[in-house]
């Protein structure tokens, strides 16, 4: 008999919750889901500290059972972001995007209503020009899931996006050696893994670089 296949119980892109050891509810987006959830783990990614966990379906629920339902609350200049309440006007933020800022910057989050348009005042008193944000609105989750914007005010080191970078690379520059060196018996593949090693030796080299103008 052939096997009906059970459709899964969430899929990708779904806002799901997960219980922490101190019984509170954690909010977190579905990024893959398996092929079978009744034996498969999903990937899901928390949505303010944008941790990665693996978990099986019985464990992700649909809502917050410490919540009590009501009627959706439309979005405000008080509540723009429902599923982000830390984002909103007057609030301190850390802010890294790389063609706006070389380093991650502390500072304080502004809307004009006339615009409907975000922008963030660098500094912890308005006194610099402010750097526009106009695509704030519809990109708010993927910044914090990219670590491009951070709760409160961070100190550069306590930034990962650049310090995760750097580890990826060192380890790919790893990897390729090693395969490098096991298969330099056969010239084409051995150019091949050489030409991406020195690849990836480049971009650490940059890497490298820009942690330092972090730090």
């Amino acid at each position: 008999m052939d096997m009906i296949h059970r459709p899964l119980a969430h899929e990708e892109g779904k806002i799901v919750y997960t219980q922490a050891p101190d019984n509170t509810y954690t909010q977190c987006i579905v990024l893959s889901a398996p092929i079978n959830d009744e034996n498969e783990l999903y990937t899901i990614q928390e949505s303010v500290s944008g941790d990665i966990h693996e978990l099986m379906a019985d464990t992700l629920l649909d809502a917050n059972p410490d919540v009590i339902p009501t009627d959706p609350i439309p979005s405000s200049v008080d509540n723009p972001f429902p599923l982000l309440p830390w984002i909103k006007v007057n609030v301190k933020v850390t802010l890294y995007l790389d063609k706006i800022t070389d380093k991650p910057k502390q500072g304080i989050l502004h809307h004009s209503p006339a615009t409907d348009s975000w922008s963030f005042s660098p500094g912890k008193a308005d006194k610099h020009p402010h750097l526009q944000l106009p695509n704030l609105s519809a990109l708010a989750q993927s910044m914090v899931t990219n670590k491009n914007i951070f709760q409160g005010w961070k100190l550069n080191q306590n930034c990962p996006n650049r310090t995760m970078y750097q580890s990826n690379i060192q380890y790919h520059c790893s990897t390729c050696q090693r395969i490098y060196t096991q298969r330099s018996q056969c010239s084409i593949s051995a150019l091949i893994f050489l030409m991406v090693y020195n690849y990836m030796k480049l971009n650490l080299a940059m890497a490298r670089f820009s942690h330092t103008v972090l730090t």
